[in-house]
This record gives structure tokens, sequence and C-alpha cells, in this order.
């Protein structure tokens, strides 16, 4: 018997990670209560008894996921230091969403494929606070010299294409890292707050 049926937060912790799993490799629907309760160790009663419902553990799962991310993207502009450090902040908060390549597979198809996700809207808000944290970084960065007011939404949509197709789990990935780094060193994470900093600190004006 697995020992964390005995520990009630345990049980429910282990029913959220094999959930999210098994929901980012099969899909919502070809999901049952009965193939998590089986891949988690725990008896099948055990989701009514947390969750209530699939749906309710498929929103659990964004919940908690979400309110944590979210509150940090709203702190980093209160972040001291300079528009290029509060921009590596941002980096650490995405790449943390798009690091975890199974919440971020479940993600995308909930909001992509799915109209009647009961997630949706929570995938929505978070996506809202993604654009309004590089708006205001971008903002500040046009009052501080770091970017031209002329060219504000290029940098804008500069930041969020590099750092999505590059480092999320985009269908371009492979394309790119064929042609341009198959090894799979160029594109870390490390490495493009690296170049994104120094280009900043380097394009300031005077």
């Amino acid at each position: 018997m697995n020992t964390l049926i005995t520990k009630k937060s345990g049980a429910r912790e282990l029913l959220l990670h094999v959930a999210e799993k098994l929901f980012a490799e099969y899909g919502f629907d070809r999901t049952s209560i009965r193939m998590i309760a089986g891949a988690a160790g725990l008896n099948l009663s055990l989701i009514s008894y947390y969750f209530g419902s699939k749906h309710e553990l498929l929103i659990e799962i964004f919940r908690i996921r979400l309110q944590q991310l979210n509150a940090a993207l709203q702190a980093i502009p209160k972040l001291a230091g300079s528009v290029p450090d509060r921009l590596l902040g941002f980096m650490d908060v995405y790449a943390e969403t798009s690091g975890n390549n199974k919440f971020f597979t479940l993600l995308n198809r909930e909001f992509a494929f799915s109209d009647v996700s009961p997630v949706k809207d929570l995938i929505r808000n978070y996506w809202d606070n993604v654009l309004t944290t590089v708006k205001t970084l971008v903002n500040d960065g046009v009052k501080e010299g770091y970017f031209s007011s002329s060219d504000a939404h290029l940098a804008y949509f500069g930041i969020l294409g590099l750092f999505t197709i590059l480092v999320c789990e985009s269908p371009l990935n492979e394309i790119i890292n064929t042609h341009f780094d198959p090894g799979g060193q160029m594109f870390t994470v490390e490495k493009i707050k690296t170049y994104l900093y120094n280009t900043l600190q380097n394009n300031q004006v005077e």
C-alpha cells in the first residue's frame, strides 16, 4: 500500500501530481479517475473526497499553479533595480511555467483546443498578467532609456517571441535546433537572459 495514503496532505498532493502528468499525456477527456487513482496507487474514492470530480481536480491543478505564478508576476514591476534586472525576474517566472513541460503542455492544450474547458478563464487571466508585466517593463524601459518610444511595440513582441519560441515547448523548437543548435547548448534560459541583459545595458541611451 502506498504510504502516502495515510497522510492526508500527501495523498492529495500525489493525486494532483499524477493527474497533471496524465492530463498532459492523454488529454483531459481520455484520462479517467480510475487511471489517476491507479497510477497514484490510491483508492478511487479519494478523488471524490478531496476534489469532488475530475473537473474540479483539473481546476485545482491550475488554481494552485497559476496562483503562484500570478503572484510572482505581479511582484516583478515592484522589484528594485534597473529594467534589465526586472526583466531577468520576469524570465525566471516565465521559465518556471515553460520549464514544467507537463503543466505547460496541459496549459496550452486546454487553452487552444477546448472551447468548454473549465480552466480557460484561469489561463486567460494568467496570459493577461504575462502581457501586462512585459508591457510595464517595456514602458519603464522607454522611460529609463533602454527602449526607443517609437519601437516599444517591437521590444514588447520581441521579448515575448524570443522567449516563447526558444524556451517554451514550441513546434518550432526542433526545427530551430536542427538548423542552429543541434547540440542543444545555445538556446538555454541563462544564455538568453545574458544576451538580452547585455544588449539592453549596451544600448541604453545616456
